[in-house]
């Protein structure tokens, strides 16, 4: 071996070793850093698992912002007033016995900032069906809301699906809806004539059996029988004091109060008359002109007349609404207003609500005018406010005299007795 092999291999010995140096370097790092990673796991895992079996309140949670309420016996009453709950959030089981609440078993979530900023949900519990949220408000000068639903996607669904239906079948409708007419469509201004084919005017211009000849026509046209109408085929007008039961059958007209047993004896307007007989027997209609009502009477086979009766319409039906004058106190409860009306037959009806007014036998709410008065001194029984009383149904007893005072003479709910008294009754007017 020569000189340069040797000091070539002296080299490649030298590198070798350098080589083996750095490796043992490496490998001792490596083994140093694998025991610093799982000592450093298994710190994390320590101080994690501390946190979680922690039940010192890591965190700081005070019951200002969650409270579960331990003994919630008295919230199983709805009606339970909603300054009694804490602030904060809170929660709380329903259980069997529940009242008031859109079921006997589920979860409530009350939201209670301040309290005049306090809402509660409802949940159904976990295995119901229903999976809506119900909702509702407490403020203390007017107490619980009523639960709202708070629809789901579901809900949502069938209400878009019902839509959906009842917009189709309008669409379809082809029996005029709307109820449009031709004066709305411009139809007023054409003429509604039918136009025969040239074909159709010269059959019927060749049929002899149709048409009839000047002496034919002469020989037939002799007059009626008996007029029923005058010679225009009019309505015959009635003289002055002519009794109405004694006409013939006819069509006729008169001023009503110019004439004897006239239904409305006392107007001075145009009115019709038909008279129909058979035999003994009649029949009159009598209808007003210029305000359109009608009348029917009878006579029978012994001549004895039945007495006027009067058709009512859908525009009698209609009625004029009132407010009376509250008096002691008492005010009108919200939209639901008192307010009192007279149909056509002589009802009187009273509807609506009040408020915060004094109960008493001697003490009027308000009082009906002439007119709007029983015939006899009337009681009802009615619905009264039920808040401080749970669920139990209250109620009211009402007295309107002949004179028209309206009495609340009592109430069944003996904590809130004047929250809010309901009408709904009709009696018949003197």
């Amino acid at each position: 071996m020569d000189n340069l092999s040797r000091a070539q291999n002296k080299e490649n010995e030298i590198k070798i070793e350098n080589l083996k140096d750095r490796f043992d370097f490496f490998e001792k790092h490596t083994v140093d850093n694998k025991k610093e990673v799982a000592e450093k796991i298994e710190e994390f895992y320590e101080l994690l698992n501390s946190h979680v079996i922690n039940n010192e309140n890591p965190h700081g949670v005070t019951s200002q912002q969650v409270t579960i309420i331990k003994d919630p016996s008295s919230y199983q009453d709805a009606s339970y007033s909603g300054d009694n709950y804490p602030i904060g959030i809170s929660t709380f089981p329903l259980s069997q016995g529940s009242v008031g609440f859109p079921s006997q078993y589920g979860e409530c979530l009350n939201i209670k900032t301040t309290k005049y900023r306090f809402a509660q949900l409802f949940f159904h519990a976990g295995n119901r069906e229903d999976s809506r949220i119900y909702l509702r408000h407490w403020y203390p000068s007017t107490g619980w809301t009523e639960f709202i639903t708070v629809p789901s996607s579901s809900d949502v669904d069938e209400a878009l699906k019902s839509a959906k239906a009842y917009t189709d079948a309008h669409a379809n409708d082809k029996e005029n809806p709307h109820s449009v007419t031709k004066e709305q469509v411009g139809l007023s201004k054409v003429d509604n004539i039918k136009q025969a084919a040239k074909t159709e005017f010269d059959t019927h211009n060749s049929d002899n059996t149709r048409h009839i000849t000047a002496d034919e026509r002469a020989k037939w046209n002799t007059g009626q029988l008996y007029k029923l109408t005058d010679d225009n085929g009019g309505r015959t007008l009635i003289p002055d004091g002519t009794d109405l039961l004694t006409l013939p059958s006819g069509l006729y007209y008169a001023v009503s109060n110019k004439i004897i047993n006239s239904p409305d004896p006392k107007a001075v307007e145009w009115f019709h008359y038909d008279v129909s007989t058979n035999n003994s027997r009649k029949t009159i209609v009598v209808t007003a002109t210029a305000n359109p009502r009608r009348w029917f009477g009878t006579i029978h086979t012994d001549g004895s007349f039945k007495g006027w009766q009067r058709f009512i319409t859908d525009v009698d039906a209609v009625v004029t609404w009132q407010s009376p004058t509250l008096l002691n106190g008492w005010k009108q409860y919200g939209t639901h207003k008192v307010q009192f009306s007279k149909n056509v037959l002589g009802e009187v009806e009273i509807i609506g609500s009040i408020t915060g007014g004094t109960i008493g036998f001697e003490v009027p709410a308000f009082t009906l005018p002439a007119g709007y008065r029983p015939l006899q001194m009337t009681h009802f029984i009615g619905v009264a406010s039920s808040i401080g009383t749970g669920s139990a149904p209250q109620f009211h007893r009402t007295h309107i005299s002949t004179d028209g005072n309206v009495y609340i003479q009592s109430c069944s709910n003996t904590v809130n007795p004047n929250e809010f008294i309901t009408f709904g009754f009709k009696f018949k007017s003197a």
